[in-house]
């Protein structure tokens, strides 16, 4: 027994996840998931340079991808907590402080990875049905209040994690309509939708920046999966990291001048901040420190 004792303090504190992080409307907060706190995955805020962590959610099963409202009282987030199944995932809102969750969002298959509107009247979210052993994914719209809901997309292929345009007349997001993950733009109003890369690799997980000329999003075009920016006007890209392993959607700063997101490098999620040239990264989380 005092040799298990003495391994278990050599081997230091186990290694835990930090993933899907998101600005707060100001900056000064940012909001992501965890499993810092016994593995389940639980949303958490801290400070913009990464101190202060604080739980904001205890519920079983994968709480995640949260994102603050644009007037910074709410967050948005997915659980599987009524159901108790993981495959089973809902859309929900709570205060800014974890108190008075509630489900926006509830259909059989998966409705998550919600996204504020910037006047703040609506959410975009993806829904997810099995198909046999694959899931098939369509964009959804719905009021802040839950009600209004309205299906945008209507393809073969699967449409996922979109995020809005500033002016709130876009949508962008990914999709695989050759079996490839590209990126495209839909009219909010006209459904309209028109491709916005034509890689040879994946794209995916896209976000506008602030002012509308640049999109961030993720790619496997150089190899690994690393974060790069996209000129709207003229289609060109810069990376923005390298090597390593990105998995989240970024998020950007209301300044335009850094990204959040989350990657694997370390072996588990860890969350990162980068200037938007690419010119300074920061790691922002510690998850595998004490890991031997």
């Amino acid at each position: 027994m005092l040799g298990l004792l003495v391994w278990l303090a050599m081997a230091g504190p186990a290694a835990y996840d930090n993933a899907w992080p998101a600005w707060s409307p100001d900056d000064r907060k940012i909001v992501f998931a965890s499993t810092r706190d016994g593995g389940d995955w639980e949303i958490y805020t801290m400070d913009a340079g990464g101190k202060n962590a604080r739980r904001l959610t205890s519920s079983p099963g994968r709480d995640a991808h949260p994102a603050f409202t644009r007037d910074g009282k709410r967050i948005l987030f997915q659980s599987p907590r009524e159901t108790g199944v993981e495959d089973e995932v809902d859309l929900y809102v709570m205060n800014a402080d974890g108190s008075g969750p509630r489900r926006l969002v509830a259909h059989p298959g998966f409705d998550g990875v919600p996204v504020p509107s910037p006047d703040g009247r609506w959410i975009a979210f993806q829904h997810g049905a099995r198909e046999g052993e694959a899931w098939h994914w369509e964009l959804h719209l719905v009021a802040a209040d839950g009600t209004g809901e309205r299906r945008l997309t209507s393809n073969a292929w699967s449409s996922q994690v979109p995020t809005w345009s500033p002016d709130g007349r876009r949508l962008v997001f990914f999709a695989n309509p050759d079996g490839r993950d590209q990126l495209f733009v839909m009219d909010v109003a006209s459904g309209a939708v028109s491709p916005l890369t034509k890689s040879e690799r994946s794209d995916m997980t896209p976000a506008f920046s602030p002012d509308g000329r640049f999109v961030a999003f993720v790619s496997d075009r150089d190899g690994v999966r690393d974060l790069y920016r996209l000129e709207v006007r003229t289609g060109k890209v810069l990376r923005l990291t390298s090597g390593l392993d990105v998995w989240s959607q970024p998020s950007w700063s209301r300044d335009g001048r850094r990204i959040l997101f989350s990657a694997k490098k370390t072996g588990v999620d860890e969350i990162y901040r980068v200037d938007s040239d690419g010119t300074e990264l920061t790691r922002l989380t510690r998850g595998t420190e004490g890991i031997r």
